[in-house]
């Protein structure tokens, strides 16, 4: 992630619990994977970095009548008309005022649901749309990049869950900072089946 710096957790700042790995297909890195570090609110979060295309300064939104509730607009990110979503109902925090955005892409199941495909750079490498439609989501900002270690992530109380949308908690650089599922968190950030109010 060009931009980003790289951060560790340092071991005495991480929670104690023991969580076992899970595979990135489920949404959470493998062991020695990068997962990116971003603020929603006042809280910060994590997720696998393979899942995000790019972290880009967000520019401003069109609103679209009829909109699902959680879809902030479209914005013209990286060349394309892209739908942004808020995470604010999701991760239960106040966006107020978002400054970049994160891009990923995700492919619907069946059932209405998303999951996160991975990042692709280059359109020219996905001429049939295989990896899925561009989405983006409203964030405060990126603020590093570190590499997943389950033995640093816990549960709050316990160890870290095997399903769900959070998968654990660390301390970086002196905040508390959730990991979530990448497939999980992009579903619930892009499904929505009530319109905005008029």
């Amino acid at each position: 992630m060009a931009g980003v710096p790289h951060v560790s957790p340092s071991s005495d700042e991480c929670g104690s619990g023991v969580a076992a790995p899970v595979s990135a297909s489920a949404g959470v890195p493998a062991p020695g994977e990068d997962v990116l570090v971003f603020r929603a609110g006042a809280e910060s979060f994590a997720i696998a970095a393979s899942a995000v295309e790019a972290i880009v300064e967000l520019p401003s939104l069109q609103p679209l009548p009829g909109m699902p509730a959680r879809m902030l607009g479209i914005a013209k990110l990286r060349g394309r008309l892209v739908p942004v979503y808020s995470p604010a109902s999701v991760l239960n925090v106040s966006l107020v005022d978002p400054g970049a955005a994160l891009i990923a892409r995700v492919r619907a199941r069946r059932g209405g649901s998303a999951v996160a495909v991975g990042a692709a750079d280059d359109p020219a490498a996905d001429p049939a749309g295989d990896l899925g439609r561009r989405v983006a989501v409203a964030i405060a900002g990126a603020t590093g990049v570190v590499t997943y270690d389950p033995m640093a992530w816990s549960g709050v109380g316990g160890a870290a869950p095997r399903s769900g949308l959070v998968r654990g908690v660390a301390t970086i650089e002196r905040s508390l900072t959730t990991l979530l599922d990448a497939g999980v968190f992009l579903s619930e950030c892009t499904t929505s089946g009530n319109p905005e109010p008029a």
